[in-house]
């Protein structure tokens, strides 16, 4: 089973790959260029970094939530409380 950070991960470059148009919205793509630079080095805080630029668009948050479930059904139960909007998330990321 693959860790939850990497499902995270995965997900979200499926959906910059499969979903561009997404990330063409008031120039989303250019904002999550500049946010990129400043993403840490592990898994863990790449992870957390993504989920929080994701958090500032709900439609990529739902999008991304969607895209998991599609890509890793069997564990999105056990997953879902890492996405943004999340109780464990908010308060990974200090938000509590």
């Amino acid at each position: 089973m693959l860790e939850i950070n990497h499902k995270n991960i995965k997900a979200f470059i499926h959906l910059i790959k499969n979903q561009k148009t997404l990330f063409l919205i008031d120039n989303r793509h250019e904002n999550l260029n500049q946010a990129k630079d400043t993403f840490r080095e592990t898994e863990d805080e790449v992870c957390d970094n993504i989920m929080e630029w994701c958090a500032k668009y709900t439609d990529i948050q739902t999008a991304l939530c969607q895209t998991r479930k599609e890509l890793f059904t069997e564990a999105t139960k056990l997953t879902d409380n890492r996405l943004p909007g999340s109780t464990t998330f908010l308060f990974r990321v200090g938000y509590n």
